[in-house]
């Protein structure tokens, strides 16, 4: 039952966030600290501990004092604030493929934020993805009002008077700054894991083959597995992390190592490759 005080319900509702904050964060520095214990002399994780741990990243990864951050809750919301409906957007990526390289430019950029390399990070803080969000949802206001101004034209492959390339152009010089903050803190993400590779390999294969793959399993597969290993890394080499994630901000031509970066990202599909069954590329 909610309060009838507007203020109440809103301080029971902050003190609810940090119970839940601090729950999920104790479970994840448990998780870590039995990942180090695992690096370290090779105690085989259970999966309970690795599914709690798994959960408790994710959580962390999308929350902290403030609201969630969740790019499709905030997208929906402010495309039903407009006059676009789920069938022009169907209707535009059936037959309308210049407003459709539009729109596709507003959406999943704080959720799939990539770095030169195309690498992504769970290190990024949540401020630079709410930075992104609200920028992203000002340019689908303005989508909206360009929807409204060409999308009946009787030429598809036109542009009238410039205003898709213009409203193209102004996304990008819009969210490339704010990616750009991002990169020191994907960069320094994936420079310690290629420097400690092998940990990197070794947390992969333990974390499928406790988890396992299949029906009822854990499925650490793919990218998103490989986001957390790195994020548990970062955490465990923390002065590492913060000297790199220092060094990168203040040198922004300087590069990590793409020999060594397209090894270790080889080296995960290679393991989920051996784990799911798939033939070896």
């Amino acid at each position: 039952m909610k309060p009838d005080n507007p203020e109440l319900a809103k301080a029971m509702q902050q003190e609810w966030r940090r119970k839940t904050l601090d729950r999920y964060r104790s479970q994840y520095d448990a998780f870590v600290g039995q990942v180090k214990g695992f690096l370290a002399d090779g105690a085989a994780m259970i999966p309970e501990a690795l599914k709690e741990g798994i959960e408790a990243e994710r959580f962390l990864s999308h929350n902290d004092e403030q609201v969630p951050v969740l790019e499709n809750d905030a997208l929906y919301e402010a495309q039903r604030n407009t006059i676009l409906r789920d069938s022009d957007i169907a209707n535009i990526y059936k037959g309308d493929e210049k407003l459709a390289n539009v729109y596709r430019m507003i959406r999943g950029r704080a959720s799939f934020m990539r770095n030169r390399h195309g690498d992504m990070s769970n290190t990024v803080p949540l401020s630079i993805k709410r930075e992104m969000i609200a920028a992203q949802v000002e340019q689908l206001k303005k989508f909206a009002k360009l929807h409204r101004d060409v999308a009946y034209r009787e030429n598809k492959k036109d542009d009238p008077e410039g205003k898709i390339a213009a409203l193209e152009n102004e996304n990008k010089s819009l969210f490339d700054p704010i990616s750009k903050k991002a990169d020191p803190y994907i960069l320094a993400d994936m420079t310690v894991a290629i420097n400690h590779a092998d940990e990197y390999q070794k947390l992969r294969r333990e974390f499928l083959r406790v988890g396992g793959v299949g029906e009822d399993k854990m499925n650490l597969l793919g990218e998103w597995a490989s986001l957390t290993v790195c994020r548990l890394l970062s955490d465990i080499h923390s002065e590492e992390y913060a000297r790199e994630q220092q060094a990168y901000l203040a040198d922004d031509t300087r590069d990590l190592d793409k020999q060594k970066r397209n090894s270790l990202v080889r080296s995960g599909s290679a393991l989920d490759d051996e784990f799911s069954g798939r033939p070896a590329k």
